[in-house]
């Protein structure tokens, strides 16, 4: 019910249901099952991907005794990889915005950039952080935290406006 909308997950080990979920209860379907689900394209989407993935852990035209151990292993970390990234991105999408500022200054510092902090939140002309890329913080990063939906992307113009 996550996957079609009905449900949101605000954070990790809650479960609330949504604006879309309380429209389909106040509907009183009789079941709520995977053919009921089919009916929410984000739903078709999810099974799409999760059916192409489960191929690809084997292959389209492969029989599982041509496969090596070592081309399972890796197909299905390649499977799981793919689902997680995908999990972590719906997560972005939708956590609170400092938040996600803060997520990409804790990035940034794991990625060897240095010390980062993010600035204030109002008056700070644009900028969401700053990263120190020496000891003595004598050269600086700034950066700004932008996220869109999905098939939105950020451009250009859009940071340096």
């Amino acid at each position: 019910m996550l996957k079609a909308g009905l449900l949101i997950s605000p954070k990790r080990g809650y479960i609330k249901i949504s604006e879309k979920g309380l429209e389909i209860l106040k509907q009183n379907p009789g079941k709520i099952n995977v053919k009921f689900l089919e009916q929410f394209p984000d739903f078709i989407e999810f099974r799409t991907i999760k059916k192409e993935t489960s191929k690809d852990a084997i292959g389209d035209n492969e029989d599982i005794e041509d496969v090596t151990p070592d081309e399972l292993m890796e197909k299905g970390y390649n499977s799981i990889t793919a689902s997680l990234a995908q999990e972590l991105l719906e997560k972005l999408r939708i956590v609170d915005p400092y938040f996600f500022e803060q997520i990409i200054a804790d990035l940034l510092s794991a990625m060897g950039y240095g010390n980062s902090f993010v600035t204030k939140k109002s008056g700070d002309g644009g900028i969401d952080g700053e990263v120190n890329q020496d000891k003595l913080g004598l050269d600086k990063i700034f950066f700004q935290a932008k996220r869109y939906g999905d098939g939105n992307s950020v451009t250009a113009s859009h940071v340096r406006d």
